[in-house]
């Protein structure tokens, strides 16, 4: 058996060559393990939607016969499949007859071509044959780690049983009262372009609160490959609105008697407290039964949550890492110190939990590359309004409209999840995590955001906080005045601060959108703000 690494150039003329690609699609086809992340659409979709990353094949074809094939690309220092983390499993095909033999030869290709190149594949699926890597020869080189998958197993009735659940039918009846509430699934040509770009929003935001990643902003070209693949009819989309407004959402690859939750989803964070996700989620599950589809594969990682919530039963998938020994033995001690570590931490009253633990020193980690760069921040920050914070916090109260002036070309918008994207930590020491995060929150809760932006760029963020909505200091404390206050706001704004803030106010007044009288939160650290606030409510009494 000759194995071959094209790279590049000669992999993309591979790419297009009709015979290559036929003998390619035949041996998925007949590979028990493969999925759609290994077929000829996705993969040479990505490679044509993701033209600066490094394009590797790695195959036995002699112009005729192919019995394994291994697609490939370069994340950083190491070589990973090609899809990179949208390819949920990531793996080599190969004939039932070929015993591995193309595997073998392929790891030790690449451990001549690329020496001291670590290869990474997430997930193996569950099916790949594994048992040869647990020899003397092959755990010298290769780590193995398993992940749950979850699966959610498409029985329509239970489905339903599951609908109807007192909470949940609550949840929905609450939802029918504010207006047309509505499911579909979407199959039109055009259909995805319409929703696409609130559905990367929705992402981006939660996604970049949760875990700091905005994938979609980062790397626009994702949004045009979800696109191609719906244009081939490897994406399931369905959406759940409420009065035409996107709520929840789903447009996942669709796999072999099964579709899979890699794609991209949403919720919106201003209707969480009616679980809008898990309510789509339960829908979805009974119209893919309808379909015909046996599973939703709710995918490896985070499998908590409300993918514990909504499996059904559970699978295993693995990480593949290929190292040099040296690196595989340090690898397997790092491992081991770091997970006791974080076990011993999780017990403490300190940490919490690891999860919590390894989150909170991500963002310190970011939070020093920030000081690092702009030392003088020390002593002049930005202002932050953390609705969770050892921060005192002082009430202003005014039962009259005050009048606002400001000069400059501000642009206002409520409830404007994109503007929150925009938000830049370059010169500042606010992480976009922890801005992302707060903000979150506070939208969870019931605070009405209203973003400021100049030039593009997002200046401020005020919230007012209605009568009786929670405070976020703890579960029982409620507002029980209308409240205003700020999140965020740079710098060099604090001079226009008060004065947009008693536009915005007044105007929501005017409009008969904000009662009186009303209370104007800031923390005690803002020495000027609160100066400006203490004589404009004295000037009033």
């Amino acid at each position: 058996m000759k194995i071959t690494i094209f790279e590049n150039n000669e992999a993309r003329i591979l790419l297009s060559n009709p015979d290559f690609l036929e003998a390619w699609e035949k041996l998925c086809g007949h590979c028990s393990w493969a999925t759609v992340f290994q077929s000829v659409a996705f993969v040479s979709t990505w490679y044509k939607n993701f033209p600066n990353y490094p394009c590797l094949i790695i195959s036995d074809w002699d112009n005729g016969n192919m019995t394994g094939l291994l697609t490939l690309t370069r994340d950083g220092k190491s070589l990973v499949a090609a899809g990179t983390n949208l390819a949920e499993y990531q793996v080599w095909i190969e004939s039932a007859d070929s015993e591995n033999r193309f595997i073998m030869g392929a790891l030790k290709a690449i451990q001549t071509r690329f020496p001291g190149q670590t290869l990474k594949l997430k997930y193996l699926p569950p099916a790949t044959p594994i048992s040869f890597f647990q020899t003397a020869d092959w755990s010298k080189k290769v780590i193995l780690k398993p992940y749950e998958m979850p699966l959610m197993r498409l029985d329509k009735d239970q489905l339903q049983s599951e609908l109807k659940k007192k909470n949940r039918k609550e949840k929905l009846n609450r939802l029918n009262r504010i207006g047309d509430l509505q499911f579909k699934v979407i199959q039109e040509k055009h259909g995805f372009d319409k929703a696409i770009n609130e559905m990367c929003v929705q992402s981006d935001f939660r996604k970049g609160a949760m875990y700091n990643k905005i994938a979609f902003k980062e790397e626009p070209q994702r949004k045009n490959f979800l696109l191609d693949l719906y244009d081939l009819g490897l994406i399931h989309l369905s959406l759940f609105t409420l009065n035409q407004e996107l709520i929840a959402s789903n447009a996942g690859i669709v796999g072999k008697d099964m579709v899979h939750l890699q794609g991209i989803n949403s919720h919106s964070p201003f209707y969480a407290k009616h679980s809008p996700g898990i309510l789509h989620f339960l829908q979805l599950g009974i119209a893919l039964a309808d379909e015909g589809f046996s599973f939703f594969d709710l995918t490896p990682g985070g499998a908590g949550g409300y993918k514990e919530m909504l499996a059904s039963e559970q699978k295993l998938a693995w990480e593949l890492i290929m190292l040099s020994p040296p690196k595989i033995a340090l690898s397997k001690v790092i491992e081991v110190t770091k997970k006791t570590f974080l076990t011993g931490l999780a017990k403490t009253r300190l940490a919490g939990n690891s999860s919590d633990f390894k989150s909170l020193w991500l963002d310190k980690k970011n939070k020093g590359k920030l000081f690092l760069k702009n030392p003088s921040k020390l002593f002049r920050s930005d202002g932050m309004n953390k609705i969770w914070s050892n921060q005192p916090k002082k009430y202003f109260s005014f039962n009259t409209a005050v009048k606002g002036s400001f000069q400059g070309e501000f642009n206002i918008a409520q409830n404007e999840l994109k503007d929150f994207l925009d938000y830049n930590e370059k010169g500042s020491l606010i992480t976009r995590w922890e801005f992302l995060s707060d903000c979150m929150k506070r939208i969870e809760l019931g605070h009405i955001p209203f973003t400021i932006k100049e030039n593009g760029e997002l200046v401020a963020v005020f919230w007012e906080i209605p009568i009786n909505a929670k405070s976020g200091e703890n579960k029982v404390d409620k507002y029980d005045k209308t409240t205003f206050t700020y999140s965020y706001y740079k710098e060099d704004f604090h001079g226009h601060l008060l004065g947009i803030a008693n536009h915005l106010i007044s105007s929501l007044i005017d409009a008969e959108k904000l009662t009186l009288p009303y209370d104007f939160q800031v923390t005690s650290g803002q020495k000027h703000l609160l100066y400006k606030l203490k004589n404009q409510e004295t000037q009033l009494l």
